[in-house]
């Protein structure tokens, strides 16, 4: 029964018959192949068993890089900052998530009636906080009562809304962009 180990380092390579009839692959060799090498670098799950001498001299012929142009190695090293993972600019992800929402039942128009009631309730609460405390509130367009982890939420939105590198250097979103962290820090100590 195979160990854990090699249960692992058989997924990422094909499968190798290792034992003591297994020869070295290098041609004319006689050896046994202990050794396992990639036999080329863009494909490695493509192993051949080599014996210790013919493994140093594939490991030191071994180029990578060999035949690219230095703006395919830069795009190699770029993609290995990422891990290889795909990547977007920050904001972008926001255009593909706006979809048509189709209501023939008017649940929107429904939760809409609804939350303006409830903000009509917490208008005439809302006139008994402080001033600041109102702003605050206004800043982030939330309705009390509300939640530490629904205010979170909101929080999160309007800092990705309104982030410097987003809207690329824009003052106006700037001042927003603090104006929504100074509520944010107010909200929290005077709500929880």
């Amino acid at each position: 029964m195979s160990s854990a180990k090699e249960k692992v380092f058989s997924y990422y390579c094909s499968p190798i018959r290792e034992g003591v009839d297994s020869p070295c692959a290098f041609e004319g060799c006689r050896e046994q192949g202990l050794h396992k090498a990639i036999k080329n670098p863009k494909m490695p799950q493509h192993m051949v068993l080599l014996c210790e001498d013919h493994i140093r001299i594939h490991n030191q012929g071994l180029d990578y890089f060999k035949g690219m142009s230095s703006a395919d190695i830069e795009k190699e090293i770029q993609a290995d900052f990422s891990w290889r993972r795909p990547t977007w600019p920050l904001g972008k992800q926001r255009e593909k998530l706006s979809f048509y929402f189709e209501d023939p039942l008017d649940i929107q128009k429904r939760v809409r009636a609804v939350r303006s009631q409830h903000a009509d309730r917490m208008h005439k609460a809302h006139l008994k906080m402080p001033a600041n405390v109102q702003e605050a509130v206004e800043c982030l367009g939330i309705t009390l009562p509300i939640t530490l982890v629904a205010l979170k939420k909101v929080y999160k939105t309007k800092v990705k809304l309104f982030h410097p590198d987003v809207n690329k250097g824009s003052k106006a979103a700037e001042e927003k962009f603090k104006q929504v962290n100074e509520a944010y820090k107010l909200l929290t100590s005077y709500l929880f």
